[in-house]
């Protein structure tokens, strides 16, 4: 598993970037953990920063390998030929 540096924002979220994409964790105010991921909230609140951070760091995987270069360049492979 990749290692990666989180940095710690003027708010006091901990921050990085994985593959191109801005992943933010920190603590609600109600006293649970949460994550974005690209500006996207996660849909669920965790009960520690490092399953938030877990958590985030699989999403952005997720969604950095979701769309090839190719098909972020010239859409999907429903084009007519």
């Amino acid at each position: 598993m990749d290692i990666y540096e989180w940095k710690l924002s003027a708010k006091g979220n901990s921050y990085t970037e994985i593959d191109g994409l801005n992943c933010v964790v920190g603590k609600n105010k109600f006293g649970s953990f949460f994550g974005l991921v690209d500006g996207e909230f996660l849909p669920q609140a965790f009960s520690s920063l490092d399953e938030a951070k877990d958590t985030a760091v699989r999403e952005a995987s997720q969604r950095s390998f979701s769309v090839s270069p190719f098909e972020e360049l010239f859409g999907g492979s429903d084009h007519e030929e």
